[in-house]
């Protein structure tokens, strides 16, 4: 994969499977299109439309303060009332996603299942009345949106949600309030945490907090963000205009910017505790490579601590990006992957069970996760092996590291002397890579060049592999630095390499000296002083096999998935004119380099 200045978009198909859609196209007549029906009430008890068994009903549904939300009722065929999916997303109840009908195979799905179907345009968006102001109106409308399905002849009394990214983060909006209906919830690739949505220890996620934010107020938000609107709104110094030199002010990009702490500001959008208050049973989906994998997992062990019954919440992992195993971008050649298509049927089973109490066809997990070293699937009683062990690696080497002249080491032992490795860190000239967790861009697990033809990346390799090596959890890189600004950042990105010498993306972390002690206050920094960084990476299921080795490399930036930092400590992104830091990476005896595993102690105590 080559190092490319520019933003490389996906034209992928959405995650679900184009045999439903040749299924739906093959079984159903085009819907009718009626005029939205309208009311002037704001009592959304009191709005009860005629829905036809069979069909589609389109409508206009009231919300408290009267914003109508455009809404459609699918209902299956015989006689009701019915269990009910409730689905609320910014992206078209009528495109879908990526201009894949994705709501009509779900529709389509779940009515030939037996259930009821609510499709919902949120606020301000398509057919929706209101300002669109992504996360802010979600509990509100959609508790009032249950209020009224409750209030319709053809529901029994049992609703579920189900939806991904965006549309999962509406059912958590939901869920805490806990609507007495409500029964059981599948939400896919998402986390509670808006800040993780946007920021990684104090940088702005490029791809979600620019593209994906200011791509949303375009006429198509489902297109491809352009590459030269992309880079006009990420590159701009400083980054509170980026939406004005592109898309005109945004009064919620910039409290976002104004907001890199978890200050509190966020949880205007979800409380902290949310997760933890939502008592009905969830199924959750994820992946290796998506981008809210780390938020996710947290969510689920939160989840799991207050489960009123073992297995009421359960997870499926795959070796999967955002798009959830359907037209990935992997290069790294995985066995089995699977994708959210070989699940629909324990989707089904799990909305069969808590909404029609009906005994599941399919026995599993709570955790089914997937290995992508061994290429099997596994079912499991938690996300990791309940004994580890720390498997480390000390980073040896000198000056020559930042040109691989020659690359560094990562040994067992630490360093026997003191050693200083100096790099200059540009933002105006930050390193481009692809691969990883990304959003919209070319993702997930890519072949890696080496960063050796750059002098701000410093290089780090093992040996081969003398055994295999099960990595089964977190994993992080804990380094001593110094630098001549006052503030900025350090990345640790990690690849796989074969015996062939082809190198794959594996993890990649990020932490700026302002939030080395956490996202909640800011940390004072000294230039010159040494201080300790943990960079924690995303954890992973992955048997490394004997022969491979690991490369892991030192920088300061990492294009599009963070922001560069300015290099100063206040009002980072109202700085309009950044400034080169000279960083140092230092390699003591008494405080180590080292980059640390978490790994399964049976299987490795039985290699």
């Amino acid at each position: 994969m080559k190092q490319e200045d520019g933003m490389r978009a996906r034209e992928k198909h959405s995650p679900l499977t184009p045999l439903l859609l040749c299924l739906l196209i093959a079984s159903c007549s085009p819907d009718p299109a009626p005029p939205p029906a309208t009311v002037d009430a704001c009592d959304v008890t009191a709005f009860v439309p005629l829905a036809e068994p069979g069909g589609k009903t389109e409508v206009m549904v009231p919300m408290g303060d009267c914003v109508r939300m455009a809404t459609d009722i699918h209902l299956p065929d015989g006689e009701g009332p019915f269990p009910t999916i409730l689905i609320r997303l910014p992206y078209g109840k009528e495109k879908g996603m990526d201009g894949f009908p994705l709501m009509k195979v779900a529709a389509f799905v779940f009515t030939g299942a037996g259930y009821a179907v609510v499709i919902q345009d949120t606020r301000g968006r398509f057919a929706s009345e209101g300002e669109w102001d992504p996360f802010l109106h979600e509990q509100r409308d959609g508790l009032d949106t249950v209020r009224w399905v409750e209030a319709q002849p053809w529901f029994d009394g049992n609703l579920g949600m189900f939806g991904g990214s965006y549309f999962a983060f509406t059912e958590l909006a939901v869920a805490h309030q806990r609507p007495a209906c409500l029964r059981a919830m599948v939400p896919l690739i998402i986390s509670g945490s808006i800040y993780s949505w946007l920021y990684q220890s104090g940088l702005p996620r490029a791809d979600i907090a620019v593209n994906w934010a200011l791509r949303s107020v375009l006429p198509d938000p489902q297109a491809p963000m352009p590459e030269p609107l992309f880079k006009k709104a990420a590159l701009n110094w400083p980054l509170m205009e980026g939406d004005d030199v592109t898309m005109g002010d945004l009064a919620w990009f910039n409290a976002w910017l104004e907001h890199p702490f978890e200050d509190g500001y966020y949880q205007r959008y979800l409380p902290a505790d949310a997760i933890r208050r939502i008592q009905v049973p969830m199924l959750m989906l994820s992946g290796w490579f998506d981008i809210f994998l780390t938020g996710q997992l947290a969510d689920f062990q939160a989840a799991r601590e207050e489960e009123t019954a073992p297995g009421n919440h359960r997870i499926i992992i795959g070796p999967w990006t955002h798009n959830m195993g359907v037209g990935e971008d992997h290069d790294y050649p995985f066995s089995k992957p699977g994708s959210l298509v070989s699940y629909i049927p324990h989707l089904l089973d799990w909305f069969d069970l808590w909404l029609k109490g009906e005994t599941p066809a399919r026995t599993w997990g709570p955790v089914r996760i997937y290995d992508p070293g061994t290429g099997e699937w596994t079912d499991r009683s938690g996300l990791w092996a309940p004994e580890g062990r720390s498997e480390i690696f000390f980073l040896h080497g000198d000056q020559g590291v930042s040109s691989c002249r020659p690359e560094g080491g990562l040994l067992r032992t630490p360093v026997a002397g003191p050693a200083k490795i100096h790099y200059t860190y540009d933002p105006m000239d930050p390193v481009i890579r692809y691969g990883g967790p990304l959003l919209s861009m070319e993702s997930g697990c890519l072949l890696e060049e080496d960063g050796c033809g750059r002098p701000d990346i410093l290089t780090f390799q093992s040996s081969p592999l003398p055994r295999d090596l099960p990595l089964d959890g977190e994993m992080y890189l804990e380094i001593p630095v110094s630098s001549s600004a006052p503030d900025t950042a350090f990345v640790a990105r990690l690849a796989l390499v074969k015996p062939d010498g082809k190198a794959y993306f594996l993890r990649q972390g990020v932490t700026t000296l302002s939030h080395r002690n956490g996202n909640t206050v800011q940390a004072g920094y000294e230039p010159g002083e040494v201080v300790d960084l943990r960079i924690e990476m995303p954890p992973v299921l992955w048997t490394l096999r004997e022969g491979e080795r690991l490369r892991l490399e030192v920088s300061s930036s990492s294009f599009p998935s963070f922001v560069q930092h300015p290099n100063v400590d206040r009002d980072w992104f109202r700085e309009a004119s950044p400034r080169p830091a000279e960083q140092t990476l230092h390699l003591l005896p008494d405080r180590p380099a080292r980059l640390v595993f978490r790994v399964d102690a049976q299987r490795s105590a039985g290699r």
